[in-house]
This record gives C-alpha cells, structure tokens and sequence, in this order.
C-alpha cells in the first residue's frame, strides 16, 4: 500500500497536544489546536507514533483531523475518500 499519494487527513495526538515536528534535539513539539498541528497521510502519522512510542512517550495516537482516534473505521473511510 502506497502513502505517498494519499490526502494529509491525519494527525498524531501525545495526550491532549497535538505533534507539530521535532526540535533540533528530536524532542517532539505539540500544540493544542490541530487545526495548526502537522497534517499527514496515515502512514506517516504512524510511523510517528511507533518512533514516540518506542521513545517512551505514552498517550500517542494517530487521529482524524477533528482529533478522533483513528479506528479502523476512520483510517478505512479516509484511505478509501483518497481513491475516489
């Protein structure tokens, strides 16, 4: 499956923050608007989450643009919006 391509409808939450990029120290930055947070295609957004995760930070998810967690139902109808 294919990222590169897909819409940026995605999002990755630690905690109540949403990820804005890395600082110089690889230290993630977050703001609590996701209207101004890194929009991503979901596999980005997940390999973000994996590199967080396996960093020690807790409460991390991919979400949709509104901050839901992005279940398998919303990662499926995002992904097939993006083939329409």
């Amino acid at each position: 499956m294919a990222f590169n391509n897909e819409p940026k409808n995605f999002l990755v939450r630690i905690g109540e923050m949403f990820f804005a990029g890395f600082d110089k120290k690889w230290k993630p930055l977050a703001i609590a608007a996701p209207s101004i947070s890194m929009h991503m295609n979901y596999g980005k957004a997940d390999s973000i989450c994996q590199w967080l995760i396996a960093n020690g930070y807790k409460d991390v998810c991919v979400t949709n643009l509104i901050g839901t967690p992005a279940d398998l139902e919303i990662i499926h109808e995002q992904l097939s919006a993006s083939v329409s």
